[in-house]
């Protein structure tokens, strides 16, 4: 049976998801460490803390050096900390734009599935909120729907997947065979093998868990 804070916490997370202003002293406007007791109190299973320590990447050398032009010479950007997409070397990796109101939101949930069943073969999926569809969300409401589809994935704060000002990491992607043109809409996905060539582009509409999608990361994860 669900507590009074239990219930609240559910409604909290509901109506940011929904597209619904949520208080801006909720629970869901707590760090993400912060809601766990009250998340699991309500029945929601939240990822290890350490997945969203947004300091985790500071001191990160990359040896050996990546070389220009390569994914892992870029870097993704935190309020706190720079993450070094060279850290991911090695692994195969799926990027997506994501949103927290938008039809397509509860895709993260999907990934969210993908990441477990894949993770420990080798896939590191990397989303990245983006409000030129003006869907990203508040950070509360992006925080809320993390916590209500189990996203046990890295994720990032907004950035233009097209111009003006087009994240670099996007840049590079688009410049990539297959990657060409713009970013038509949230939870576009880009698969990269793990010696960081992008291998395919797949639209919105392509599930993260879709057939096509799956075998293609089965394939990029074969020794």
């Amino acid at each position: 049976m669900f507590t009074r804070s239990s219930l609240l916490l559910l409604v909290l997370l509901g109506a940011a998801c929904s597209g619904e202003p949520a208080p801006a002293a909720d629970l869901a406007a707590a760090p993400r460490a912060d809601r766990t007791p009250a998340a699991r109190e309500a029945g929601i299973q939240l990822p290890d803390a350490a997945v969203y320590d947004r300091a985790r990447d500071a001191g990160f050398v990359c040896s050996p050096p990546a070389k220009p032009g390569e994914l892992y010479a870029l870097e993704a950007k935190t309020p706190f900390a720079t993450t070094s997409l060279c850290q991911y070397r090695g692994r195969v990796l799926l990027i997506v734009n994501i949103a927290a109101k938008c039809g397509y939101t509860p895709q993260l949930g999907t990934l969210a599935k993908v990441q477990s069943s894949y993770g420990d073969a080798g896939l590191t999926i990397l989303g990245f909120y983006s409000n030129q569809f003006l869907q990203a969300g508040s950070q509360q409401e992006q925080d809320a729907c993390e916590a209500s589809y189990g996203v046990n994935f890295k994720t990032f704060p907004d950035v233009n997947v097209n111009p003006p000002g087009e994240d670099p990491i996007f840049s590079w992607l688009k410049a990539q065979p297959g990657g060409a043109g713009p970013v038509l809409w949230n939870f576009e996905k880009f698969l990269v093998s793990r010696d960081g060539r992008l291998l395919e582009r797949y639209a919105t509409a392509v599930a993260p868990d879709a057939p096509e999608l799956s075998a293609a990361i089965e394939a990029a994860l074969k020794p």
